[in-house]
């Protein structure tokens, strides 16, 4: 016997034996049996829609909760964001003032390098300037002693103040023309002029150029365009035409 049989049939019993049970009361006992059987189905659906409602309640207030943390994650993440966005531009700043610190500080830098650069050129000056100093006053306190004569005393003074002279020119001309006004290491050379360029008018008695033909480029073509009828074909010997070329 399947279990659908065996449900149906239970079901069957149960209402016989109920129809059995209200036949044997009277009415009084059924109307009193009803009116309890109502209260009790009454009092089960009210349990049930109150669990249903403390349920349903929890759930709202469990949705409340997780709307208020989503709020505060939207909070949050928006305050991250100003946070980011404010840590950028500080950033932006920082490295806009270092790209300009760096282009003061590169040429400082090369201010001070042509400086130094200049002191150690004017010190250089100075060296010779003492060593020719000092040379002519050994010569003058030879001149003293007797030692050597006026004559050699005078040329030895003109031949250091040339030299002294000629260094100082040198220098000044090379640090003042020649050398760059940025680099140190660095000449200025003077732009390179265009070479001149071949005048092409004539005078009046000259001859006008000759015109160059460029050659024509013989025909491959293997038929015999005269018979075609596109070029007249040549006259024979009796008729006036030439003969034909050996």
């Amino acid at each position: 016997m399947s279990l659908s049989t065996q449900i149906s049939n239970a079901e069957q019993a149960a209402d016989i034996e109920m129809t059995t049970f209200l036949n044997s009361m009277s009415d009084s006992q059924r109307g009193s049996y009803a009116g309890e059987n109502m209260m009790t189905a009454l009092n089960r659906v009210k349990a049930a829609k109150l669990d249903r409602f403390q349920y349903m309640a929890e759930d709202l207030t469990g949705t409340d909760n997780n709307i208020t943390s989503t709020a505060y994650y939207v909070q949050r993440a928006a305050d991250m964001t100003k946070m980011a966005n404010d840590f950028n531009a500080v950033a932006t700043k920082q490295l806009n003032s270092s790209s300009i610190n760096s282009g003061l500080l590169g040429r400082q830098e090369e201010i001070n390098q042509w400086a130094n650069n200049n002191k150690l050129d004017t010190l250089f000056f100075l060296q010779i300037l003492f060593v020719t100093l000092t040379f002519i006053s050994s010569m003058v306190f030879l001149n003293s002693n007797g030692l050597i004569s006026s004559y050699l005393l005078n040329l030895f003074i003109v031949l250091a103040a040339f030299f002294a002279v000629f260094v100082l020119i040198t220098r000044a001309r090379k640090t003042a023309v020649l050398r760059d006004g940025r680099y140190w290491n660095k000449f200025r050379f003077g732009a390179e002029k265009a070479p001149p360029m071949k005048s092409t008018e004539r005078c009046p008695g000259d001859a006008p150029p000759p015109v160059v033909k460029a050659p024509v480029a013989e025909s491959t073509c293997n038929s015999n365009l005269s018979l075609l009828g596109d070029m007249p074909a040549e006259l024979p010997i009796g008729w006036g035409g030439k003969p034909p070329s050996k």
